[in-house]
């Protein structure tokens, strides 16, 4: 949301100072861009945001085993995803004139940062041996 409203601000406020051409559609595409890669972030922010949350008591035991290795692999595949979407707008937006939608992205990526080591800190302690 927060990379959204930073691109269609700073992208207006730069067609308003002539910063772009004005015979082209220079702010369309790249306010279109930013929209498809944030619907298309939001399935693996709803799995990082969901997947630790399941409920993990009340089952067989050997089902543990595999409820934790799915929930680690799609925690793995979300992570990995939305890092990498955040790495790629950081680099496109990372000129003249556009470096407060690079921040944007740069906060982003601080959050997704964050929820990794609270996940961690959260699983951490159902790896460790019971005595």
């Amino acid at each position: 949301m927060l990379v959204n409203v930073a691109t269609c601000t700073v992208l207006s406020a730069n067609q308003q100072a002539n910063v772009y051409p004005t015979d082209g559609d220079s702010i369309g595409i790249p306010m279109f861009a930013t929209m498809t890669g944030s619907t298309y972030a939001l399935p693996f922010l709803l799995g990082i945001t969901l997947i630790p949350r399941l409920p993990w008591k009340r089952r067989p035991r050997w089902y543990g085993a595999v409820a934790f290795a799915t929930a680690a692999a799609g925690l793995l595949v979300s992570y990995s995803a939305s890092a990498v979407l955040g790495l790629a707008g950081l680099a496109y937006w990372a000129s003249p004139h556009h470096y407060v939608i690079a921040a944007s992205y740069l906060c982003f990526l601080l959050l997704v940062g964050t929820l990794l080591v609270q996940d961690v800190a959260q699983v951490r302690p159902r790896l460790t041996p019971r005595e």
